[in-house]
């Protein structure tokens, strides 16, 4: 067997495989994509993405190792380095992917239709069209998929009689999270807050919703965000690979995520909970199985009885009604009018300059000296130089002598009469007046 030599002596550690990042950015056009392959005998069963042809399997690519380490050191995809020590490099070493995902255990409305009540109102009218459309031609086929059966074999391994539902264990980006339910009724596959800090991402990476999820114990939760991260069900030949949206929500639960209607459409898996198994399409296009733990879905719902005190509590049996909810609005807009006008009598006479910007103000002609009038240096007046120096020096004695006649700012002149200065409006005072609506 040909021995080949790396190019790099080092390579970055990451946070996830170098299969999954490419999976996320295969669109991007930083890749240097490798020529085609002419091998005779390459193995069919493995595929690789970067290549697009069989031949080896995506994570064992050397061409995508040495494209992505070359990325890594000119800055991009810098999101994917572990945290170590500056410059610290691994060393180039043949274990297992496995040997770096990490695992997490117990952790004590969807956009699939728009997730807004007008989004699943738009939804439901352009499916209505498309019936309609389809019932006057030949019904469009679904993708093709494989014949699945449940056997008396799956159930093997399961205890009866029982009630328990479907809890597995899948491979979330660069983890390994266990207690995931698998949720036929979900339309949505929801992502616990604690379980998403546990994976070490970042939550600029979160996508802002502005929907609500309905069911968590008969309340309406926010999600802090939507996230779009690489699932794996099954390994090595049975696995399945398909980018997952997740609604981040922080509410307690007993699990630590639940996959709902469109994960499983996306693998195309048919659910027993009898057989606690997943049928599903692998990559190669076979039927695989996922079977469930029966322990940890009794654990889960242990759990779920223990914690009863920590769930959200439900929403206002009792909602506003319209004319509540209009007087409310009129209240705050009252309120913010008050506080607007207080504003506006704060403000400081020196502010309410008449004259435009665009005019200046006028200048003394020839050299000028700024004397002081009293004690305080603000209060100051603009003598010309040029002036005979007696007529100058009685000009200032005069001033000083008189300083407390001088108005400096509009403000230290209360209780002029309004016979002297007073601003009008020229309306009709028998007019009744009203409130312009806005």
């Amino acid at each position: 067997m040909i021995e080949h030599k790396e190019k790099f002596d080092a390579y970055t550690q990451l946070t996830t495989s170098r299969s999954q990042i490419y999976l996320i950015n295969k669109d991007s056009d930083k890749w240097q994509r490798p020529n085609q392959m002419f091998h005779k005998n390459r193995d069919k069963s493995k595929w690789c993405a970067f290549h697009g042809d069989h031949g080896h399997l995506t994570e064992d690519c050397r061409h995508l190792k040495d494209n992505l380490e070359d990325l890594l050191r000119r800055g991009y995809f810098s999101q994917y380095k572990a945290q170590t020590k500056e410059g610290d490099l691994a060393k180039t070493a043949n274990r297992n992917v496995q040997s770096r995902i990490s695992e997490i255990h117990v952790i004590s409305g969807g956009p699939i239709h728009g997730g807004s009540v007008n989004g699943v109102k738009a939804s439901l009218k352009g499916f209505r069209h498309q019936i309609n459309f389809n019932e006057s031609m030949q019904w469009r086929r679904p993708p093709i998929m494989p014949a699945m059966s449940f056997t008396v074999k799956d159930a093997e391994h399961v205890i009866y009689p029982h009630d328990d539902l479907l809890v597995v264990t899948l491979k979330v980006s660069n983890c390994l999270i266990h207690r995931i339910l698998v949720d036929g009724r979900s339309s949505a596959n929801i992502l616990y807050l604690s379980t998403f800090k546990k994976l070490m991402i970042g939550p600029e990476h979160l996508k802002p919703v502005r929907y609500l999820v309905i069911g968590f114990t008969g309340a309406s939760v926010t999600p802090e965000g939507l996230v779009c991260l690489p699932v794996q069900i099954g390994d090595d030949v049975e696995a399945r690979d398909v980018m997952t949206e997740f609604l981040v929500v922080d509410v307690p639960g007993a699990y630590n995520a639940i996959i709902g209607r469109p994960f499983i459409h996306d693998v195309q898996g048919i659910i027993s909970t009898y057989h606690l198994t997943m049928l599903y399409v692998s990559n190669l296009g076979r039927t695989t199985k996922l079977k469930g733990n029966q322990e940890a879905a009794q654990s889960c719902y242990l759990t779920t009885l223990k914690q009863p005190a920590k769930r959200m509590p439900v929403e206002e049996v009792n909602p506003l009604t319209r004319k509540q909810r209009r007087d409310q609005r009129r209240a705050l807009m009252n309120e913010a009018e008050n506080e607007k006008e207080e504003e506006m009598m704060q403000v400081s006479m020196e502010e309410l300059e008449a004259r435009p910007e665009d005019t200046p103000r006028p200048q003394p002609d020839g050299e000028t000296q700024q004397e002081m009038l009293a004690e305080d240096p603000e209060r100051t007046v603009v003598v010309g130089t040029d002036m005979d120096p007696k007529a100058r020096i009685n000009l200032v004695t005069n001033l000083r002598e008189n300083a407390d006649v001088f108005a400096f700012s509009a403000d230290v002149m209360p209780g002029i009469d309004l016979a002297v200065m007073v601003h009008r409006l020229n309306v009709d005072i028998t007019v009744r007046a009203l409130k312009q609506k806005k």
